[in-house]
């Protein structure tokens, strides 16, 4: 079972907080807390940006991007309705 608690804050920890944590949230987001978090993942943005579609701004914008599996996680997260679990 994929979670917000369990699963999808321990990647956005690893992976988003260094631009979009609470000491330098880029573009606005502050993935810290669940509710920057979940307005990208119910608008669509989350899943373009991560699986670097056109139209969205690719995250992470430098370095590896997330392992298939990662994204699989968060898209899973993401029809689950995003929930804060």
């Amino acid at each position: 079972a994929v979670t917000y608690a369990g699963t999808i804050l321990p990647i956005i920890q690893d992976r988003c907080d260094g631009c979009h944590g609470p000491n330098n949230p880029q573009g606005g987001l502050d993935f810290s807390t669940w509710n920057d978090l979940n307005t990208v993942a119910s608008d669509g943005r989350l899943a373009f940006a991560i699986q670097h579609q056109a139209g969205a701004e690719p995250m992470p914008p430098s370095g590896p991007s997330l392992s298939q599996c990662r994204i699989d996680q968060i898209l899973t997260w993401v029809q689950d309705g995003a929930p804060n679990n």
